[in-house]
C-alpha cells in the first residue's frame, strides 16, 4: 500500500507600514502576533506573517487576512485627538 501526502500550501501576507517613525514597528508586533505567531518584522517598515494558521481561526483567506491588519493597526495605534 503506498500513501502519498501533499504538502501543504503556505499563506504568507507581507505587509509595507507608513510609519511616522520606523521604531513604531516593534510597536506593532503584538497586534500582528494576534493574528498569528508566526510575524518576522523586517526593518524599517514591514512584516511577514505566515497565516496558514490563521486562516482557519479568522474564517478568512490570506487576501483578506492582509486588509484586515492595517484596519486593526490604525484603530489601535491612531493618535488621540
Amino acid at each position: 500500500m503506498t500513501t502519498t501526502t501533499a504538502q501543504q500550501q503556505r499563506h504568507i501576507v507581507h505587509l509595507r507600514f507608513e510609519l511616522p517613525d520606523p521604531a513604531r514597528l516593534q510597536d506593532l508586533r503584538p497586534l500582528l502576533e494576534q493574528v498569528t505567531p508566526q510575524v518576522q518584522l523586517l526593518e524599517p517598515d514591514s512584516a511577514v506573517l505566515d497565516v496558514t494558521g490563521a486562516l482557519r481561526f479568522w474564517n478568512r483567506d490570506a487576501a483578506e487576512i492582509a486588509r484586515l491588519i492595517p484596519l486593526r493597526a490604525a484603530a489601535h495605534h491612531s493618535p488621540d485627538e
